[in-house]
């Protein structure tokens, strides 16, 4: 057995448990909560966050260097996504293919790891994937280096939570098709057919009191998104609720007003070990923690680790540097080949650059002729169309970000056609990543109203407070809206002409 730290950062709290793990047992030396101070924020002073963790191990007298540590949400996207039931190597191929295709990262600074979850009937194959930026596992990296900690394993709250869940209460797990774990600041519902994951849902809530609308109307919005995935299976009949004792009061209520079931409680004390009281440590962050000391004994192909991913990947990147070689002197030939030819047809270079010239001039007319034509095609579809605009715009503002965090400079509506939802189009600043990616969840977190098509966002120097700029893309979809009815106002008009 190796001694580790495992470490979760949640808001102002820094949840720290020293111990180790062999099979399924956990041994706890030392169990705290740490308050944070205001002027550490991490994301604002690595450096002098981790000089802090530094200062706060050295009293606690932590000698473990081997750390495990968790990120929450919104700086980690973790979901379940179904591909065809290939070997590991395609399916790692298929997994590439759609993280570079997601536009939510952007593919050279994606840092991502997937877990096969189950393999079902009709040649498909279940994948829990995680995915966060290259930068932010860096700077995590710097400040554990600062507090000189090894970083040995990153993953994600969830994952961890729901891996300690399943480890303590297997009967109940394997028997239950939804899983909530509700903890400090977030409600996770986890979907399960035959013991297996097919989708899961995370969701930060509000400070304060929790009331009831809240979790009603989250698990809503949970239901809509994997709708297809469980229904195609079965019904959610059987529910598995983890909380604190004082939380169950009014998690229960909510729950079976909604799903019309009473759930299996379970309180966050019955599964804790005796050594560590929950008064040295939160325990819905203990259960995070001593999921993280188990996954750091298990083999790497069953645990999702971003730090250091598994599978084929290693032998991806072997296959990538032998190609960047070839490519290299492939591309040493093409110059050579390339001045020789430029050398010996200066003559026909300057002919072809005119008649270059010339196409360029005629396309850009093209694309202005094309330009009109798409804008009148346009305007002819949205007479068709019956778009209540005003109720969408009011939809967009509700989940608009907050104008001291984030701004838009450019926003656009606009319909497109009796087949096709409109769609809303825009541009800003922002001050934090974060604040971009929350706007995001924002909006994807309800299915059935939006579909968001994630841009890369980037640095920018146009406004001084407001370093980073984005994109929004989303399509707004209202199905009692939105049809193929043409407006009354466009038919008489047209038998007016007439």
């Amino acid at each position: 057995m190796v001694n580790r730290i495992a470490l979760l950062i949640d808001r102002q709290h820094l949840h720290l448990v020293e111990g180790t793990a062999r099979g399924q047992k956990i041994e706890i030396k030392l169990a705290r909560s740490i308050q944070i101070p205001d002027a550490l924020r991490f994301d604002e002073a690595p450096d002098n966050f981790g000089n802090w963790l530094k200062q706060e191990l050295a009293d606690l007298g932590v000698s473990a260097n081997r750390t495990v540590f968790a990120l929450e949400s919104p700086y980690v996207l973790q979901k379940c996504i179904t591909l065809p039931g290939k070997t590991e190597q395609d399916l790692a191929k298929m997994v590439e293919l759609h993280v570079a295709g997601s536009q939510f990262i952007k593919a050279e600074e994606a840092r991502y790891d997937f877990l096969i979850e189950s393999r079902g009937g009709e040649n498909k194959t279940g994948i829990l994937l995680a995915l966060t930026t290259a930068d932010l596992l860096n700077s995590y990296q710097h400040t554990l280096e600062c507090a000189d900690l090894k970083l040995e394993l990153l993953t994600t709250a969830n994952y961890a939570c729901m891996k300690y869940v399943r480890s303590k209460l297997p009967a109940a797990t394997r028997d239950c098709d939804l899983l909530i774990f509700k903890d400090a600041h977030h409600l996770r519902l986890t979907a399960f057919v035959d013991s297996s994951i097919v989708a899961l849902h995370e969701e930060r809530l509000d400070e304060g009191f929790l009331n009831e609308e809240q979790v009603i109307h989250a698990a809503r919005r949970f239901r809509g998104s994997v709708k297809q995935k469980v229904d195609e299976h079965q019904e959610l009949n059987r529910i598995l609720l983890v909380c604190s004792e004082n939380e169950n009061t009014t998690l229960a209520p909510a729950i079976h007003a909604e799903f019309d079931i009473d759930p299996t409680i379970i309180e966050f004390e019955s599964i804790l070990p005796e050594p560590a009281s929950s008064g040295e440590c939160d325990p819905h962050a203990l259960c995070c923690l001593q999921g993280l000391l188990l996954m750091a004994e298990e083999p790497k192909s069953n645990r999702l680790d971003i730090l250091n991913p598994v599978g084929v990947k290693s032998a991806r990147q072997k296959t990538l540097n032998a190609t960047f070689a070839a490519v290299a002197i492939a591309c040493v030939f093409v110059i050579i080949a390339f001045s020789y030819i430029r050398h010996r047809s200066s003559v026909i270079n300057a002919e072809f650059e005119t008649l270059q010239n010339e196409l360029n001039a005629i396309t850009e007319k093209n694309q202005n002729g094309q330009s009109i034509i798409a804008k009148v095609n346009a305007m002819r579809d949205w007479e068709k169309t019956n778009i209540n605009w005003f109720h969408e715009i009011t939809e967009l503002q509700k989940r608009m970000p907050d104008s001291k965090q984030a701004y838009f400079s450019e926003l656009d509506l606009a319909a497109r056609g009796i087949k096709q939802p409109p769609k809303a189009t825009g541009s800003g600043f922002a001050k934090k990543q974060t604040d971009v990616m929350r706007m995001n969840e924002q909006f994807s977190s309800d299915s059935s109203q939006f579909v968001v098509n994630p841009k890369p966002f980037f640095e920018s120097d146009v406004v001084e407070k407001f370093p980073l700029q984005f994109e929004l893309d989303i399509e707004l979809i209202q199905p009692k809206v939105f049809n193929s009815k043409p407006r009354k106002d466009a038919i008489v008009n047209k038998e007016t002409a007439k």
